[in-house]
């Protein structure tokens, strides 16, 4: 009898240990399971004359490069997507796409919302700034990731003048401090001009040499149009002087890294505190873009091993800047 009830217990404990075992190998298989090949998102919405880059992710957590996969739009009156996995929402509704690698099919929705009432409508806005509102329309340099050199950019303008119904132009340049961007302002015809974005700032940072900071002064004062506090309030009395209808809006610029260095919040808050002074709206770029050290190269186009700055946004970044600025406008 006792003999039985030993062999028993040790059946008993046999297939506890195989149970115990079966677990741990399930848990190992979910595990695997989750670093599976995956699309970065399987449900977009999307307004009409919106982008969305959608991407392949392996199990190592890098993207797969789209042109090895095959894309498919179910409803291209819809929203159609590019041999790079690059979505553009048409009209209202939804499509089905997939995206074919290596024998295997990943799907993803696609819904495209109506365009929000546009208060800007058949309006014009006027865009001032340095390198990243001169490069629309422009060939990437060769200081650009290969993949872009020569590709004619979609700047944020694009995104801003879909979604506002706005007629967009700018008027900048490339490599401009904040004194030579207010310069350009202050000489500017903005006759039939509604509204004026005012970008820029990012080209002051660690730049001592050629730029002074100067110090906020009382709206009226005689100002230093060299400093950047000084260039930025000139160019605001002045269009507030010689164009009363115009609209303006500024920017706190979006996060950048230069050769100087992490561009600082406290630099580039200064344009944020001219506004406050003016009651002037003001969009915080800085913190409402979402990039950071984790991020940032799906947002920008620099090579960096040809520079030394994250700073120019590619057709990604520009998407996502022109949405936060459409956003900002239609609701101010």
């Amino acid at each position: 009898m006792k003999r039985t009830r030993s062999i028993v217990l040790s059946l008993v404990l046999i297939l506890s240990l195989l149970l115990s075992t079966a677990g741990i190998l399930n848990a190992d298989a979910s595990h695997a399971a989750a670093k599976k090949t995956h699309l970065k998102k399987t449900s977009v919405t999307l307004v009409a004359g919106q982008t969305f880059q959608q991407r392949l992710v392996s199990a190592q957590g890098k993207y797969i490069k789209a042109a090895k996969i095959k894309w498919k739009s179910s409803k291209r009156s819809v929203a159609k997507i590019s041999k790079k996995g690059k979505v553009t929402a048409v009209k209202a509704g939804t499509a089905k796409m997939t995206a074919k690698y290596r024998g295997k099919t990943y799907r993803f929705t696609v819904t495209v919302r109506r365009t929000d009432p546009r208060p800007w409508q058949g309006k014009t806005i006027k865009c001032f700034g340095d390198s990243r509102t001169w490069y629309d329309g422009q060939a990437y340099l060769s200081i650009t990731k290969p993949e872009y050199v020569g590709k004619i950019c979609v700047g944020y303008q694009q995104t801003l003048a879909a979604l506002t119904g706005a007629t967009v132009v700018s008027e900048a340049t490339s490599g401009a401090i904040s004194a030579e961007i207010c310069k350009t302002i202050r000489e500017a015809d903005l006759t039939g001009i509604d509204a004026v974005f005012l970008e820029g700032g990012v080209n002051d940072w660690g730049q001592s040499h050629r730029v002074t900071i100067g110090s906020l002064l009382p709206p009226g004062s005689e100002f230093d149009t060299n400093t950047v506090y000084g260039a930025w309030q000139s160019a605001i009395e002045h269009i507030q002087s010689n164009y009363p209808d115009v609209r303006i809006y500024m920017d706190i610029p979006a996060i950048a890294w230069t050769a100087a260095g992490l561009y600082p919040y406290s630099s580039a808050e200064i344009k944020g505190q001219i506004a406050e002074l003016y009651h002037i709206p003001c969009c915080d770029l800085y913190t409402a873009c979402g990039i950071n050290e984790q991020n940032r190269d799906d947002y920008f186009v620099d090579d960096i091993s040809k520079t030394n700055w994250w700073l120019h946004f590619n057709e990604e970044g520009n998407a996502l800047i022109g949405r936060i600025l459409a956003e900002f406008m239609n609701t101010q």
